[in-house]
């Protein structure tokens, strides 16, 4: 007969649900608060191999040598990127444009040398 009691049908239920969405929120908000650095790093590391592929200087292996390149090569000016060669001579102009994708907004780097 306790079983079928209001509290053990409707009460019970909702509590266990309410603990365990409220153990998946800190889960996912704790998994999302660590790795936010990381995240953002690797978005700045994404845009600084964008703007060297587009203008045509090879993209090095490891993230510490991309970093040198582009902080060596590129001077960025508002929402425009200069590239300069190796002799210190501008090379090429990139910059960033956005539109509509089927699943969020896509970004393409462009360049002109």
């Amino acid at each position: 007969m306790k079983n079928d009691s209001f509290y053990s049908e409707r009460i019970k239920p909702v509590i266990i649900m309410a603990v365990i969405t409220i153990i998946c929120i800190a889960l996912v908000s704790g998994i999302h608060l660590s790795t936010l650095e990381l995240v953002t790093e690797n978005e700045g590391l994404v845009l600084k191999k964008a703007v060297l592929a587009a203008s045509g200087i090879e993209v090095p292996g490891t993230n510490e040598q991309i970093n040198n390149l582009y902080d060596s090569r590129v001077k960025q000016d508002g929402d425009i990127y200069k590239v300069y060669g190796t002799s210190g001579k501008l090379d090429a102009v990139a910059f960033v444009s956005s539109g509509p994708g089927l699943w969020g907004q896509i970004d393409a780097v462009t360049a002109f040398n």
